[in-house]
């Protein structure tokens, strides 16, 4: 059955907030902190924040995670922005939509880090054990970190490209390398690469949000909240997947009730989820649903 659509104007900027930005940047902002607040980190992460306009994907700043836990980025024109966390090796552990402008002057980010979780039993995580990644496979994804930093994602993934080709049940390459194509917008390639590591390490709620992230890309909805969900199962708290998920289903007039409810539960650790629930009970509200 075709979905029927919310094609109202604020239904519509619902879905294109996060590739259109809202206006020219005229201004900047001289200083923009960024409080990292992490759970199951431990001790301090060697975590790197990325701000990428919309428009085009260039990157306008990076910074280190300090020892206070915060980021400072300097210089910000007004804008919309896709706020990006990676770990050392390069992997995407958390991103958000943000709009920078003169009444903002630190803003916080809730990341909860992975657990790292046995491998499932079974033939592929078997040969996962059996097949360590070799010297040069991890020398390239060392490599890939560094090109990621740097904002070269694209030599970034080539390096990542050489990993898995080396060493083909490295899972950790094949998320990294589907993180980079991500941020190329390369949507089939990462969710190929998405379910090459399923296949090789099992299913985690940051590799399924990030299927989930590549399918809404490709504008695969059912499947990208089908992922969505399934992220919710193994940890039903994991704000990066209600946010995708009540993004996906926020559109569709079926379901654009329980969207709100993923938008909302996002609300309380993602700052931009917040924006996103005031749009949709904007559209509630004004055609009586």
């Amino acid at each position: 059955m075709q979905r029927k659509a919310l094609r109202l104007l604020g239904a519509v900027s619902l879905v294109l907030c996060a590739v259109v930005p809202v206006g020219a940047q005229d201004y900047e902002l001289p200083v923009l902190r960024v409080e990292l607040k992490c759970e199951n980190c431990g001790v301090k992460p060697e975590y790197t924040l990325e701000l990428h306009e919309l428009r085009g994907r260039q990157k306008v700043e990076t910074a280190d995670l300090m020892a206070d836990g915060t980021f400072t980025l300097r210089h910000v024109p007004y804008g919309d922005y896709q706020l990006m966390v990676t770990d050392p090796a390069g992997n995407m552990v958390h991103q958000e939509f943000i709009t920078v402008s003169q009444i903002m002057q630190a803003i916080t980010v809730h990341v909860t880090a992975p657990l790292r979780q046995r491998p499932p039993e079974g033939p592929v995580s078997m040969a996962q054990l059996q097949h360590p990644p070799t010297r040069k496979a991890f020398q390239a994804v060392l490599a890939a970190q560094k090109f990621s930093r740097a904002g070269n994602h694209e030599k970034a993934a080539g390096e990542l490209q050489k990993a898995v080709a080396l060493s083909p049940y490295y899972t950790d390459a094949y998320i990294n390398l589907a993180a980079q194509h991500i941020r190329l917008r390369r949507y089939a390639e990462a969710r190929d690469e998405c379910k090459r590591a399923l296949e090789v390490g099992g299913p985690t709620p940051l590799l399924l949000t990030n299927l989930a992230s590549a399918q809404y890309g490709l504008k695969q909805l059912d499947d990208a909240a089908g992922s969505a969900r399934w992220a919710l199962r193994l940890e039903p708290g994991y704000p990066q997947a209600h946010f995708i998920l009540g993004l996906i289903l926020s559109v569709d007039t079926r379901t654009v009730h329980e969207g709100l409810q993923h938008l909302q539960k996002a609300a309380e650790t993602i700052s931009s989820a917040q924006v996103e629930v005031e749009k949709v009970q904007d559209v509630l509200t004004r055609t009586g649903m």
